[in-house]
């Protein structure tokens, strides 16, 4: 969101692990969701360069389920910038 600043991942199935962390490569611009049992899950995109300055500099990246549009439920995740330039 360019106006408020805030980062959104949206996702349809439910997750059965809570999310330890959310790790954003600089060098590939790939994000990696790292949950609590020690499984990893690239997010399978590289970032676009129009999105990548308000990733660069994220603390926090809301992830939140949807089904049909709809927002179910959201958790805040930390961020954890790899290869930082």
């Amino acid at each position: 969101n360019k106006i408020t600043g805030e980062n959104y991942i949206f996702y349809g199935k439910k997750i059965d692990t809570d999310i330890k962390h959310i790790e954003f490569d600089h060098v590939s611009c790939r994000m990696t969701v790292e949950m609590n049992d020690g499984r990893r899950m690239d997010l399978g995109v590289r970032i676009q360069w129009l999105i990548r300055p308000y990733i660069k500099k994220e603390q926090q990246i809301a992830v939140v389920r949807t089904k049909d549009g709809e927002a179910l439920d959201g958790i805040m995740v930390p961020v954890r910038h790899m290869n930082k330039e």
